[in-house]
């Protein structure tokens, strides 16, 4: 491995950490998400490094397969053509060795919608400081969260659609699922106190944004 990817490792790491206890803790995917670590087993063969699970009141619980990038340069595209892969194989993401402590689950997961989120080095670092410093209020009313949140309803949009042209319904169903999940929680955000979203995205997300793009039209 060459040194920027090193580096860019070193920072997905802290940044799976930082995603995964605020994920929950501070509710950046909303107040009924539960932020479940993968093993090291799912984490390379799987490709998922987190799981979300949002508790429903009158159903079974959703997830959410995350695979987390943070990066000095731009968005790696073979993640979103691995997606794109398995759709047409009609595959959801699988998670091997799941440990769901609040309903007491331990076993394998499939059918998993699967999504990229990614943050630039820059936003990293800003949530680095906040987290030692343990500013956990800073941390809670961050914009990153929004960041995430529309990472994951842009590619939501974009997959059901791509399965749905590709005759893979119940695929296309799943990701309309977390579409309509994250939305919801898009629009709580906007009513939460002390929350304020500049609107303004680093250049992750605008590399995510493009590389969705070329991937749709391949």
């Amino acid at each position: 491995m060459n040194p920027e990817g090193r580096k860019d490792l070193k920072l997905a790491t802290v940044f799976e950490a930082i995603l995964h206890e605020h994920g929950e803790q501070s509710n950046w995917f909303g107040e009924t998400a539960v932020t479940i670590k993968t093993s090291r087993f799912d984490d390379i063969a799987n490709g998922v490094d987190e799981i979300v699970e949002f508790e429903e009141q009158e159903s079974s619980p959703s997830y959410l397969a995350l695979a987390v990038d943070a990066t000095y340069s731009t968005f790696p595209d073979h993640k979103l053509q691995k997606i794109k892969a398995e759709i047409n194989e009609g595959e959801l993401a699988q998670i091997k060795y799941a440990v769901v402590e609040n309903i007491g689950f331990r076993g394998e997961l499939k059918k998993v919608p699967k999504v990229v989120v990614g943050v630039s080095a820059r936003t990293v670092n800003e949530l680095v400081e906040l987290w030692l410093s343990k500013d956990n209020k800073a941390l809670a009313n961050h914009p990153v969260q929004m960041q995430i949140l529309e990472e994951v309803l842009m590619q939501a949009q974009a997959f059901a659609k791509y399965a749905e042209s590709k005759g893979h319904h119940e695929i296309a169903r799943k990701y309309e699922k977390t579409q309509a999940i994250i939305e919801g929680v898009i629009e709580q955000k906007k009513n939460q106190i002390g929350f304020s979203d500049s609107g303004k995205r680093d250049d992750v997300f605008t590399s995510l944004e493009v590389g969705l793009s070329h991937a749709m039209r391949e």
